[in-house]
């Protein structure tokens, strides 16, 4: 099972990503591989992205009901024939998702036919043409059942902070 995180275009300033690059950079200079357990703290980078992709920056396309519905069912068109969903939000600017993904099918697949196939949509709702999603994803392997806990947790306590904007599957 895979936890992943994927944002629209616009989701985080260019001021944010260079900071956040230049402070990587600082990181891998003190911490060089291999990481010891103890300097394997690089979490603090992914909760930062995290604490700015609520904030809210960019267009969020998906706070419009049409385009969120779009996600939502993109999200559901091949759970149990492709893919096992569990726990999901759709929130203005990203998607959260827990996903296992079926024998056969690998997870860049299906992110590129979520991302490719609800841009399209989500262009088409909007009015608008060009980019929808960011390229590259956050994606991390559940490793055990209390990682799989505080994951869910986390999907339904974010989905509590935006309540009036983000739709949550408990499934």
């Amino acid at each position: 099972m895979y936890f992943v995180t994927f944002r629209l275009y616009d989701s985080l300033p260019s001021t944010k990503l260079q900071a956040l690059k230049e402070g990587i950079a600082i990181w891998r200079r003190v911490h060089p591989e291999p990481l010891s357990s103890a300097d394997a703290d690089a979490k603090r980078f992914t909760r930062k992205i995290h604490r700015w992709l609520d904030a809210g920056y960019g267009d969020c396309f998906l706070a419009v009901p049409e385009a969120r519905d779009a996600m939502e069912n993109v999200l559901r068109f091949f759970d149990n024939k492709r893919y096992s969903l569990g726990r999901w939000v759709v929130v203005p600017n990203h998607v959260h998702v827990l996903v296992t993904p079926f024998k056969g099918y690998r997870l860049e697949s299906i992110l590129h036919s979520w991302k490719s196939y609800s841009a399209k949509q989500i262009n088409a709702i909007c009015e608008r043409k060009g980019q929808v999603w960011q390229h590259e994803s956050f994606d991390h392997i559940v490793r055990g059942p209390e990682q799989l806990v505080r994951i869910e947790r986390y999907i339904r306590n974010h989905s509590r902070k935006r309540r009036s904007e983000a739709r949550i599957d408990l499934g």
